[in-house]
Parts: C-alpha cells; structure tokens; sequence
C-alpha cells in the first residue's frame, strides 16, 4: 500500500497452494541514468529503476501496472534494426547498463555450516525420537541398548553430513563460472571473464 519510493521491502506469496509462504524480498533501486535505452518503459520522471531478486531472478518495478514485473534477460522482444546492431557485439556502455539491470552472470551458493547442518538434522521427528529414547535408556539403566544407538545415530549424522558436503561441492563446481571467453565488444573479439558475459554477448 505504500508508494514504491517509501517502502524498503516488498511482501511476495511463494509455494503450491496448499503451503503458501510469505517472504519479505528487499527493493533495491538504480538511477535511471545509469541505464539508458534499457528502460524505455520506465516513466521518464522516475529517478530510479526499482527491484527485487528472489530464487536468483530480478523482478522490475512498473509502473504502469503499479506492480513488479519479471525482468526477462533474453533476446525476445528485440527489433529487427537493434538485432542487426548487435551483429558487432555490444558496446562497452550497453554492457554496463545490461549488467547494472540484469546483475553479473554468476551465481552465488555458499556451503552449509557444519553446526547448521547438525542442528537441523537433529530436529527431524526420526532422530528427536531418537535420542529421547536414547536418553531414557540411560536413565533406566539400559546403557548397552543406548549406547548402541548413540553410535548408529552419530555414524548416519555423520554420513549424512557428509553426503551433503560432498554433493553441494560437486554442484558449486558445475555452475562456477571462471577463465575467460572469447567476446565480441565494441566490434572487436577481447576475451573477457564469464562472469562479465551479459544479454546479446
């Protein structure tokens, strides 16, 4: 309900419709200086182009509508006259603009914490039942029973942790972008950083 310039966040419903979720995404702003042609669809008294990003997408204020639209960063839409533009790559400007609008072209995955992960994994239903019962077996005097136990419990956290790291290592180095590709910019092939890749490249 409030205007686009005052709010900080923004209130978005995710997940089938039997679990919605509310989450609250933060609205980040760029001037609209800084993106020249790419905002033709902004107002042109607006001083700022609004966003969000959730599950690594951006989403643009519009303002017309009074909502957030999905920002596609794909070719569709395109004149033939600015497809034949792009033929000698684009230009350093337009991929300043298009990284400023889209954001780089990487993605960012950090690994669970160990503790985290711990944590979490002892509040499921199987392992709290688990332990409860470990911990009545030591109260009853039932040691060998626990103790057992105990063991299996601590070896399955532990492959199970295991496991995890191990798959979300090998799935951090499938979507690493690093070294170099070759590039046409400002009508001549430079290699440039993957990560500086943007839309029309």
């Amino acid at each position: 309900t409030a205007k686009i310039e005052e709010a900080s966040t923004v209130q978005i419903t995710v997940g089938p419709k039997h679990d919605l979720k509310k989450i609250n995404c933060r609205i980040e702003k760029i001037p609209r200086a800084e993106l020249g042609h790419l905002v033709d669809d902004v107002l042109e008294s607006a001083e700022f182009v609004y966003y969000f990003e959730w599950a690594y997408l951006r989403y643009k204020y519009d303002e017309n509508a009074g909502t957030f639209q999905f920002c596609a960063s794909s070719l569709a839409g395109r004149t033939i006259g600015e497809l034949i533009e792009m033929s000698e790559g684009n230009s350093t400007q337009a991929a300043k603009h298009l990284t400023r609008l889209y954001g780089r072209n990487k993605i960012n995955m950090s690994l669970s914490t160990l503790h985290s992960f711990i944590f979490f994994k002892l509040l499921q239903p199987y392992y709290l039942l688990l332990c409860v019962s470990v911990g009545l077996w030591f109260y009853f005097g039932m040691i060998p029973m626990a103790v057992i136990v105990l063991v299996l419990v601590i070896f399955s956290v532990s492959w199970e942790l295991y496991m995890a790291r191990s798959n979300q290592a090998r799935l951090q180095s499938l979507y690493k972008n690093s070294g170099t590709i070759k590039t046409l910019r400002d009508a001549v092939v430079v290699d440039l950083p993957v990560e500086d890749l943007v839309i029309g490249d």
